[in-house]
This record gives C-alpha cells, structure tokens and sequence, in this order.
C-alpha cells in the first residue's frame, strides 16, 4: 500500500514539474518561493525536482531563505546565490521615514525602531505601522523585541 503512496507522490511532483516546463516553453517564466526555511518536505522535494528538470526551459527559480538554510540540491554552474544584508542605521531611519511619512515620530521612538529592528526590513515596516497606529509616543517600552513577538500581537 506504502508503495501506491509513494508512486501517487512521485507522479505528481513530476507532473507539476511537466506543468511548469511546458509552461514557460509557450511564456517564460518566473517562479518564486519564499522562505525555504520554513517549508514542509514536500515542498523542498518539489524544488528540488524543479531544480534538477528546468535547466534547461525558460524559467528563472527565485527562492529566499535565511543564511542558515542549505538545500538539498547541489549548486550548478547556472546557479547563483545573492546574500542580503541587513540595513544600515542610516537605511533603516530612512525606512522608517518612509513608512511614517504623515506621522511624525520623536527621535527617541525612531532611535528604538533603529535598535530594535536590527536591519531587517519586515520587522523595521511592521513595528513603525505598530508604532504610528498606537498613536502614541510613549510606546518605545512597548516595541516587541523580535519579530516574531510583534506578529505574534498583532
């Protein structure tokens, strides 16, 4: 029975992967996945599937995932991996000025965003949107620390 399951699986990570060859031979295209950190066995197999058949067609993988994160396909010659860095103080305050263009925030408030955020642009836009829609100024002891911590209340 285990074997029926197994054939059923194999079947179809070949036929999404024919799907998406077939595809990108009548438009090319791109395929992004984010966060390969986070993804299930199943999903990581169907990249590496993808990986191993679209060499050749006219389709760009795009995937992100923390530096931690090693996938179980090797790197080949048309392969590349961009590493991003977090942003800087300056580009965070600018990030932050952005984001809270019709809301004015104290120095102290953009300072501890600064701190707190560490360069990281999701939690930089989610804990200034935090910030402006408490609409308060005397929330710095309130900014989560993590990002996780302040998705967790949103």
């Amino acid at each position: 029975m285990e074997g029926g399951v197994e054939e059923q699986r194999q079947r179809l990570l070949a036929t999404l992967a024919d799907w998406a060859i077939g595809t990108a031979r009548a438009q090319p295209m791109v395929i992004a996945f984010e966060d390969l950190h986070w993804s299930d066995p199943s999903s990581l197999e169907l990249q590496k599937v993808l990986v191993e058949q679209t060499a050749t067609a006219p389709i760009m993988l795009v995937y992100t995932a923390r530096p931690e994160f090693r996938a179980s396909w090797p790197m080949r010659a048309h392969h590349a991996q961009i590493t991003l860095n977090r942003l800087s103080k300056r580009q965070v305050k600018e990030m932050v000025a952005r984001v809270s263009v019709r809301a004015a925030l104290a120095d102290n408030i953009v300072g501890t965003l600064v701190e707190r955020t560490g360069g990281v642009p999701l939690f930089i836009e989610e804990l200034t949107r935090l910030v402006i829609e408490s609409g308060s100024q005397s929330i710095a002891h309130q900014i989560p620390d993590t990002l996780h911590d302040s998705l967790r209340h949103a």
